[in-house]
């Protein structure tokens, strides 16, 4: 009875700490800045106590849905509570709804606050939540088809499954009877005299198709995108924003990006279209907490924060990002250090057209974007007092001489982020890559959502898909293709990553636990702030094993004059 009391009271102050949140975002004045405080608060809880976040409170979800409908948070870092809420409502429902009652949870959805704004705001990273999707797709497409599309009751729903299809780039499948379907939809799409107007029927048809395919593939779609928003219904807006103004607006970045000033190898040049094709990742809104360099290194090794009075002050070098991709961690970074220049490096002018894109949306005017392998950059002339490089070393030809590189480019005292894929942690990514290789599975859309087919319905696979189903990768088709088809991959051991530091005369300084492995952490090396040592790194690493985390750590160039 003593145990359940404790429980209770758990339960009672966790729900009294929601409505408190609660009634932070529904106060008249908060802003962004209130806002990004409570939805910090929100994710240590769902850290601390999952369970009891996912209970079905009613308080909780009203928290989620006014952070997600706000669009200016990183919401996919709430996607596995949300999932976990979504998913325990649906699959009980699911498994007891007669067929014949199916129209009446249709519409019942058609009006669920969560469901709509998490299909619009994030991509589902839940296996069993991605089957329930999949079955209400097919049967929205089925009743569109097979009634009178004037008395087609769920637009709403349907568009905002197409806005999930757009956030998870179209992942799913589908089947041979939603192709047939999906073609007898083409041939009503391009009948000249569907787009004389603006209707509930277009808009139905437009959002039938959207749930399987982009929108820029159907006929006609340059006259309907030249349309203004305002002539559409408020539930397709979000829709024809993402695929249609803001690619309009994404596209004329491009121009802007210069062309490589180097030369690249043809592996950078693979590499550099892999990225072209599909970024990774598209992202609405800066990180929840951005931090100064200090503080996060701090996090990791407070005396290697404070023995440097000197470090990160704007006066000296800037601030450089390898192989920021579409931007985030750069724009991160400025936001962080308002008064320093950052320099932004990638091989991809997609992803930087992106970035760039993503700046001036945030009014970030600190950072530069530049079209190059990081490679070509020491020849400039430019040192930097600190340089981020995470998730870059693994698509090199040659790593180890990236850590040469990597000190050249960092004044003497100069800090380094870097996070490079683990060997011991991506076992089952390494099988699955063989796989792919053995069967002979190319990197193309339609090839890459078979193979994932085969990995979910192939019982031989199960194994394999139990490991990679954890990674958010594993929901979205553009951090797929990163996730297992990687035009090359190179992973690393803590020993290999000791050679390539002490080569280059940097000074390891420590490491950062993955959330997932924090109380393996926490049991072995109770009294450390974090892995300061690499001795201490290997006995750790075993600990790795099968968790698909990074190997994030931090490191110093020597400074010959201390």
């Amino acid at each position: 009875m003593l145990g359940f009391g404790r429980v209770e009271r758990k339960r009672a102050a966790l729900s009294s700490m929601v409505r408190k949140l609660l009634n932070d975002l529904e106060f008249a004045g908060c802003g962004g800045a209130d806002r990004r405080r409570v939805f910090m608060r929100l994710l240590r809880m769902e850290q601390e106590q999952p369970d009891r976040l996912r209970d079905g409170d009613p308080a909780v979800e009203r928290v989620l849905i006014l952070l997600l409908e706000g669009g200016d948070l990183p919401n996919q870092e709430l996607a596995n509570l949300t999932s976990a809420l979504l998913k325990r409502r649906l699959m009980t429902r699911l498994c007891s709804e007669q067929a014949f009652k199916e129209d009446a949870l249709l519409m019942e959805l058609e009006g669920d606050a969560l469901f709509s704004a998490s299909l619009r705001w994030m991509w589902n990273v839940d296996l069993e939540l991605e089957r329930v999707l999949g079955h209400l797709r097919k049967s929205l497409l089925k009743r569109w088809l097979g009634a009178d599309s004037r008395g087609f009751a769920w637009t709403r729903l349907t568009a905002d499954l197409a806005c999930q299809a757009d956030r998870n780039a179209y992942i799913m499948g589908s089947d041979d009877e939603e192709d047939r379907a999906l073609r007898n939809l083409r041939a009503d799409l391009v009948k000249p005299e569907t787009i004389t107007s603006v209707s509930r029927v277009l808009e139905s048809r437009m959002a039938c198709w959207a749930m399987y395919r982009p929108l820029a593939e159907i006929p006609f779609s340059k006259e309907l995108r030249d349309r203004p928003l305002s002539e559409w219904s408020d539930f397709m807006r979000p829709l024809l924003s993402k695929q249609w103004k803001f690619v309009r607006e994404r596209s004329q970045y491009f121009d802007e990006i210069s062309v490589s000033r180097g030369p690249m190898t043809p592996t950078s040049q693979a590499v550099a279209l892999q990225y072209d094709e599909r970024p990774y990742h598209c992202w609405d809104a800066p990180s929840a907490e951005v931090v100064e360099i200090r503080e996060r290194l701090a996090r990791v090794n407070v005396s290697a924060a404070s023995q440097r009075n000197s470090a990160h002050r704007s006066d000296r070098a800037g601030l450089l990002v390898v192989g920021c991709g579409t931007g985030q961690s750069a724009v991160d970074l400025a936001l962080a250090h308002p008064k320093t220049m950052v320099t932004a490096v990638d091989i991809s002018r997609t992803s930087l057209a992106y970035a760039a894109w993503m700046a001036d949306r945030l009014d970030v005017s600190n950072i530069t974007f530049v079209h190059e392998d990081f490679r070509e950059l020491p020849q400039h002339g430019l040192r930097y007092e600190h340089v981020e490089c995470v998730g870059v070393l693994h698509a090199l030809e040659e790593p180890g001489d990236a850590w040469r590189i990597l000190g050249e480019l960092m004044v003497p005292g100069g800090t380094l982020h870097v996070g490079v894929y683990s060997e011991i942690a991506r076992l089952g990514v390494l099988r699955a890559r063989q796989e792919i290789q053995r069967l002979g599975v190319l990197p193309t859309d339609d090839a890459m959502r078979g193979f994932r087919d085969q990995l979910v319905m192939t019982e031989s696979y199960q194994a394999l898909l139990n490991g990679l189903k954890r990674a958010q990768e594993f929901y979205n088709l553009s951090l797929f293709r990163s996730y297992l088809f990687n035009a090359l991959e190179h992973c690393f051991t803590v020993s290999s990553i000791e050679k390539g530091l002490r080569g280059a005369q940097l000074q390891f300084l420590g490491v950062e636990i993955p959330r997932q492995l924090r109380a393996a952490f926490e049991r072995r090396f109770p009294n450390c702030v974090g892995l300061q040592s690499v001795d201490q790194w290997k006995s750790f690493e075993r600990e790795y094993a099968g968790s698909l985390a990074m190997f994030l750590f931090w490191a110093r160039k020597e400074d010959f004059a201390d």
